[in-house]
Formats: C-alpha cells, sequence, structure tokens
C-alpha cells in the first residue's frame, strides 16, 4: 500500500509540476485568425468576447480591433482623404490622444499616448490600416508602468495585423 501512495504522490506531483510549467512557461508566437483580420500575438494572450470588434487580453496587455465602414463614414458626411486623417479623427475619442503625432509604421500608421483606463494611467500604442472598404485601428495597451517594456513587442504584433 505504501507503494501505492508513493506512485500516486509523484505522479499528482508531476502533473502540477507539468501544469505549472506549462502556464507560467515562455511564451510562444500565436496567430489569432478572424474573417476579415488576423494579428500574432503570443501564447500568453487569450480572445475575449466583445460584439464591437475583436479583443485579446493576457495578464497585463490588451489589444483592442475594431474596423469603420469607407461607406458609413461617407453616408455621414464625414470626409476622410487619408489613412492619417483617418487616424486624427479615431484619437478623438480617447483622452491623452489630443496632441498624438501619427507616423508611419511597417505596414501600418501609428502613434503612442497615455491616458487613464478606470482610474488607471495606461499607455497605448494606436495602429491604423486600410483596406478599399475599411478603415482599422487596432489598439494595444498597458498600464504606464509597463509600458517601456511591452511598446517594442506592440510595434512587432502591429506588424503581423492582416486587415481584409
Amino acid at each position: 500500500m505504501r507503494g501505492y501512495i508513493k506512485k500516486i504522490a509523484v505522479m499528482v506531483c508531476t502533473c502540477m509540476l507539468m501544469c505549472f510549467c506549462t502556464a507560467c512557461g515562455p511564451a510562444t508566437e500565436m496567430t489569432f485568425t478572424e474573417s476579415d483580420f488576423s494579428i500574432t500575438l503570443n501564447s500568453h494572450f487569450e480572445k475575449m468576447t466583445d460584439p464591437r470588434g475583436y479583443v485579446y487580453k493576457d495578464k497585463k496587455a490588451v489589444v483592442v480591433a475594431g474596423k469603420d465602414s469607407k461607406q458609413k463614414i461617407k453616408d455621414a458626411n464625414i470626409n476622410i482623404t487619408s489613412l492619417n486623417r483617418y487616424a486624427i479623427l479615431a484619437l478623438k475619442s480617447y483622452e491623452g490622444a489630443d496632441n498624438a503625432f501619427v507616423r508611419d509604421g511597417l505596414n501600418h500608421s501609428y502613434c503612442e499616448f497615455t491616458g487613464t483606463s478606470n482610474g488607471v494611467p495606461t499607455s497605448f500604442y494606436a495602429a491604423f490600416y486600410e483596406t478599399e472598404t475599411d478603415y482599422w485601428l487596432v489598439l494595444f495597451g498597458c498600464e504606464t508602468a509597463e509600458y517601456q517594456n511591452y511598446q517594442p513587442q506592440f510595434a512587432n504584433w502591429a506588424s503581423t495585423v492582416t486587415v481584409k
């Protein structure tokens, strides 16, 4: 009987160690693919359900992607002639983005700004994309104290986005 208990204890410890190592191990690349959008993040991210767009979260960062139809923008009598103009108008609804400067990235335009989210200082990397029919905003965010660690990853992840 004693040998049986030792075997069970060893199995339980092995399973716990495997679970711990899997959950806390190094992140690997993981591509999230939707019908009109894809992004490569890391395996610590999980897709969340949100009717307004695509949302991915890990313990310290969030990625939110959404699109605006060019036709709906035109129907609303809003004159947008470029991706940078869309970016400037889209940023007007974000606290702290008033004076954000839009730059060109590898496959997108982007800007960085700091605001608050639920009273917590939060920094954002906003990436903008354009297709024939839509403008896209992909917003990467984390607490401002973590931003220096995440910013290079945000820029890299933004370069992996494809939109249709």
